[in-house]
C-alpha cells in the first residue's frame, strides 16, 4: 500500500520537471531585455511567470494522475502504473516541442501543430531534420521517460499482498480530493486557464507562464470545434454559398464593382477618405466597446426607468445609430472581429481560435492609423491574455496591449477594486484618460470593458440606484426578474462610467479639442426569449460618435442624418472613424462610412441574416433564402413575396462570405 506521502512527492516532482524545463526554455528564448544586464530585469515579474508556471505543471500532473487513478480501479496495478509513466513520459515529450515550436511560431502549442497531418507531413519531418538537434531532444525526452519510470517504481512498489490496490481506500479518498483541486488550479471562480497568463507588460513573460499540457489542450478543443462547425476547410464559405472557384466573381458581386485591367480582386478592397475635414492636428482616435451594452434596454429609456444616466445628454449632443449589428454574440468573437476589421464568417471559429490567430490582416485599424503616424494600443478592462486576445492584437500590428497588471502599475492597488473579470468600468476609464493626457503622439486606443458581466457585482463607490421593474414595458417577458435587475444596475453602473469618462474629456480643453469618441457594445443582453419577429433588436447593440467641435462643425445636416439611419454593423466603424479622423488616407475595407449615402446600406446579423429598412433575408445556402419584411421599427416577419432587393441582400450577404474566405486565406499564406 502506498501513503499520501508517495502521492505527494510524484506530482511535486512531476511539476518541478516542467520549472525545469521552462528555466532552459527561458535561457533560449528569453528576448535581451530580460537577461542583459544593461536593462532593468524584472526579477519580480520573472519569479511570478515561473510559479505560476508551477501551477500550470502541478495542474497537469494532477490531471494525468486522476485518470491513473481512475483506472487503477479496473485494471491490474502493473498496467494502471505502466499507463501513468506513459502520459508522464508523453507530457515530458510535449514539453520539449513546446519550446522548438515557440522557436518557430512564437507561440506555444497552438492549432497550427495539426499542419504536421495536413501539410506534406514526410517534408515537414525532414524539414524538423535538418533545422532541429532531433537526437538531442529524443535523447531528454528518454531522459525524462526513465526519470518518472524510476520515480514511480520506487514509490508504488509492486506488493504481492496488495497486487491490485494502489492504497487504502481512506487514502485513495484523500488523493481524489487533492488532485480535483490541483487539476483546477485555483480557488477561483473558474479553472486555471490562459485567461490567468498575463503577469507582465513583457510578452514574453505571459507566454512564458502557460503550462504545455494545456496549450496542447486547448488546441485539441479548437480543432475539433473547427471540424464540427465544418470549418477546416480554408473555402467552407466559398463552397457553402457558392462561389468555390469564383473568387474573382465573389468580390465582384460583393463591392458591385469590376477587377481592374492588371489588377486583383483586392484592389477592390482599396478605399480613400472621403471627408478630408480640416483639422489642426491628428485628433486621438478611442473606440470604446462596452460589454453586453445592449440596444434592447436602450430603447425603454425613461426618467422613470433611466439605464444610460448622464449618457442621455451626450446622446443628444452626439451622433447614435440604434439601427446597429453586433459582429457575434460573442466578446471574443466581436472584439477579435473589431480588431481585424472584417465581419465574422458564418462558418468558421472565432479568429482567435482558428488557424488566423498570428495572421496579420490589411484591414486592422493598426495597419491604417500606423501609416498615419499614430500610436495603437488596446486596452483590455482585465487579463488580455484572455482567449488570446494579446497574441491576436499584437499580430493586428497594435504597438501596445495593456490590461489589468499595467492599469494597478499606475494605480496603486489599494485604490482599485476588482471582480472577477477584472478592473471596474471608472478605473479602466481613468486609466485610459492618462493615456490621452500624456501622450506625445496621436492615439488610437481600442477599449474593452468588463464590468457590465456576470456575477454583475458593482464596486462599493458606485452611486446607489434604484431601478423598478414595475417601470419595464417587458417584465412579464422577463426569464429571471431577479437577474434582469442586476443586469439593469450593472447596465446603469457602465453607462454612468462611460458618461462620467466623457465629461473628463471635455473638461480638458486639450482633450475635447483632440479626441474622437466612437462606444458601441460586444453584443446585446439576453434577458428574454425573443420572438423570430425579433430577430434583429436580438443582436442589436449602439454605435455612438462624439467629435471634437472643430470637427462636428464641417459635418453637414446631410451627412449625419445618413449617420443615423444608415444600417450597419461592426466592420462598418473603421470606415467611418477613417472619414472623420485621416486626411487624403487610403485603406483596406468591407464596410462603409456611415457618412455615405444611407439609401442601400444593411446591417449583418450572425445568424445568416441580412437586413436593410424595409427587407431582410434569413441565407440558408447558395440557392436558398428566406425573405422577410418589415412590419414596425426593427421588426420583421416571414413573407412569402420574393422581391428583387431580396435576391441582391442574398447575393450580398453570400458573396460577403465568400469574399472573406479568400481574403484572409490569402492573407496568411502570403506570411
Amino acid at each position: 500500500m502506498h501513503s499520501l506521502k508517495s502521492w505527494i512527492k510524484v506530482l511535486l516532482l512531476a511539476a518541478l520537471v516542467g520549472t525545469g524545463v521552462r528555466l532552459v526554455f527561458f535561457i533560449l528564448l528569453a528576448p535581451p531585455e530580460l537577461t542583459s544586464m544593461g536593462h532593468k530585469i524584472p526579477y519580480a515579474e520573472i519569479f511570478h511567470a515561473f510559479l505560476l508556471g508551477f501551477r500550470f505543471d502541478l495542474s497537469a500532473t494532477c490531471y494525468l494522475t486522476l485518470i491513473f487513478w481512475m483506472i487503477s480501479f479496473f485494471l491490474p496495478k502493473i498496467w494502471s502504473l505502466f499507463i501513468w509513466k506513459c502520459l508522464l513520459s508523453f507530457w515530458g515529450f510535449l514539453l520539449l516541442v513546446d519550446i522548438g515550436y515557440f522557436s518557430f511560431y512564437n507561440d506555444r502549442l497552438n492549432v497550427l501543430m495539426f499542419g504536421l497531418f495536413e501539410d506534406d507531413t514526410w517534408a515537414l519531418i525532414k524539414t524538423f531534420w535538418k533545422n532541429y538537434p532531433v537526437i538531442p531532444i529524443l535523447l531528454c525526452a528518454g531522459a525524462l521517460s526513465y526519470f518518472f519510470h524510476r520515480l514511480i517504481k520506487n514509490e508504488f512498489k509492486i506488493d504481492r499482498n496488495f497486487r491490485n490496490h494502489i492504497s487504502t481506500p481512506l487514502t485513495r479518498a484523500l488523493i481524489l480530493v487533492l488532485l480535483v483541486i490541483g487539476a483546477r488550479g485555483t480557488f477561483a471562480l473558474f479553472p486555471l486557464g490562459d485567461h490567468d497568463t498575463v503577469v507582465s507588460s513583457v510578452p514574453f513573460l505571459n507566454t512564458l507562464s502557460f503550462g504545455t499540457a494545456h496549450a496542447f489542450s486547448r488546441a485539441i478543443k479548437l480543432k475539433r470545434e473547427q471540424i464540427k462547425m465544418g470549418s477546416s476547410e480554408w473555402f467552407a464559405n466559398l463552397k457553402e454559398f457558392g462561389y468555390l472557384n469564383k473568387e474573382d466573381q465573389a468580390f465582384i458581386d460583393y463591392f458591385d464593382s469590376k477587377i481592374p485591367p492588371g489588377g486583383n480582386r483586392f484592389q477592390l478592397m482599396n478605399f480613400k477618405t472621403q471627408l478630408n475635414f480640416k483639422r489642426p492636428s491628428p485628433p486621438h482616435v478611442v473606440l470604446i466597446v462596452m460589454e453586453s451594452w445592449g440596444t434592447y434596454g436602450l430603447q425603454f429609456q425613461n426618467d422613470n426607468f433611466n439605464l444610460v444616466g448622464g449618457m442621455k445628454n451626450h446622446f443628444t449632443r452626439g451622433l447614435l445609430n440604434t439601427q446597429f449589428l453586433s459582429t457575434t454574440p460573442a466578446t471574443t468573437g466581436s472584439l477579435s472581429c473589431l480588431l481585424a476589421g472584417v465581419p465574422q464568417r458564418a462558418i468558421s471559429p472565432f479568429l482567435t481560435e482558428s488557424d488566423y490567430l498570428h495572421t496579420q490582416l490589411t484591414t486592422s485599424p493598426a495597419v491604417t492609423f500606423k501609416k498615419a503616424g499614430y500610436q495603437t494600443r488596446f486596452v483590455y478592462g482585465g487579463n488580455p491574455g484572455w482567449r488570446d486576445m494579446n497574441k491576436f492584437a499584437l499580430a493586428q500590428g497594435f504597438d501596445d496591449v495593456l490590461g489589468e497588471v499595467d492599469i494597478q502599475k499606475k494605480f496603486s492597488p489599494q485604490q482599485l477594486e476588482k471582480h472577477d473579470w477584472g478592473i471596474y468600468d471608472h478605473d479602466l476609464f481613468n486609466y485610459v484618460e492618462s493615456l490621452l493626457r500624456e501622450a506625445e503622439k496621436p492615439q488610437l486606443i481600442v477599449v474593452m470593458t468588463t464590468s457590465n458581466h456576470p456575477p454583475y457585482e458593482l464596486p462599493t463607490t458606485a452611486q446607489k440606484h434604484t431601478i423598478s421593474l414595475d417601470q419595464f414595458p417587458e417584465r412579464a417577458k422577463l426569464i429571471d426578474q431577479n437577474l434582469a435587475l442586476k443586469r439593469f444596475l450593472a447596465f446603469r453602473y457602465s453607462s454612468d462610467s462611460l458618461s462620467e469618462f466623457l465629461d473628463q474629456i471635455q473638461r480638458n480643453e486639450k482633450l475635447h479639442s483632440s479626441t474622437i469618441t466612437a462606444v458601441t457594445a460586444d453584443h446585446t443582453f439576453w434577458i428574454k426569449n425573443f420572438s423570430h419577429s425579433e430577430i434583429f433588436m436580438k443582436s442589436a447593440v449602439p454605435f455612438f460618435l462624439t467629435l471634437p467641435p472643430n470637427l462636428s462643425s464641417q459635418l453637414s445636416l446631410k451627412q449625419s442624418t445618413h449617420f443615423r439611419t444608415s444600417f450597419a454593423s461592426h466592420h462598418d466603424i473603421w470606415p467611418t472613424l477613417y472619414d472623420v479622423a485621416l486626411k487624403d488616407s487610403m485603406y483596406q475595407t468591407f464596410g462603409r462610412s456611415l457618412f455615405q449615402n444611407s439609401t442601400n446600406s444593411f446591417a449583418l446579423s450572425f445568424e445568416r441574416a441580412i437586413f436593410s429598412k424595409d427587407r431582410a433575408v434569413y441565407v440558408q445556402s447558395a440557392n436558398q433564402f428566406s425573405s422577410m419584411k418589415a412590419v414596425g421599427p426593427l421588426t420583421y416577419e416571414t413573407t412569402p413575396e420574393v422581391l428583387d432587393a431580396d435576391h441582391q441582400m442574398s447575393q450580398k450577404y453570400r458573396s460577403l462570405m465568400g469574399a472573406l474566405d479568400s481574403f484572409l486565406y490569402h492573407s496568411k499564406i502570403k506570411q
